[in-house]
């Protein structure tokens, strides 16, 4: 792993060395970066503009521009991608007794533990700063709109940015197993 990147961020990006290989032309590879990132990027709209704004918040026409050509013209050799790569970022877990089993836990938090959690997810993706934990709370507990659980689950990543999380707020996934906070 590279030094000053997360688990989640090496992830990503071995993810996307196995798509750039199928994208035919080099210069396909940072349109490509910026949807999956828009894609993954908090926000409810996951269209080409809003997800232009969030990717390049100073170049938000440009970016529009360069995402639309992307998905337009998009000319991919499908063939030279396995089953293996679909499963291994986007998983279906339709049927999973282990995520209803999480989203129960989850639901049977109070609202304080529901909105500590968010706050360590988003801290673990870099929408806040260690720092800034006070101020992620208070945003978890007065952005709460929808059901907890299915917001954290919906984080492709969830894993790796509580893990992340821990890491930034200098506890490691053994303290939190040991209740050593």
């Amino acid at each position: 792993m590279v030094k000053g990147i997360s688990r989640s961020e090496a992830r990503f990006e071995e993810y996307l060395s196995r798509l750039f290989g199928v994208l035919g032309h080099k210069d396909r590879e940072e349109p490509l970066r910026a949807y999956l990132v828009g894609l993954c990027l908090p926000g409810d709209r996951k269209s080409i503009e809003p997800m232009a704004a969030r990717v390049d918040p100073r170049h938000v026409r440009a970016r529009h521009q360069s995402l639309h050509h992307f998905v337009s013209n998009a000319a991919w050799d499908d063939g030279a991608t396995t089953d293996h790569d679909a499963e291994s970022i986007l998983e279906s877990f339709s049927e999973d007794a282990t995520q209803e089993e999480i989203k129960g836990f989850i639901r049977d938090l109070n609202e304080d533990e529901q909105a500590s959690l968010v706050a360590l997810a988003w801290i673990g993706r870099g929408s806040f700063a260690p720092e800034e934990l006070d101020e992620a709370l208070s945003t978890a507990r007065a952005e709460r709109t929808n059901r907890t659980e299915d917001y954290l689950l919906g984080m492709p990543l969830l894993p790796d940015y509580l893990e992340e999380g821990l890491d930034r707020l200098g506890y490691s996934v053994e303290d939190a197993e040991d209740g050593s906070f």
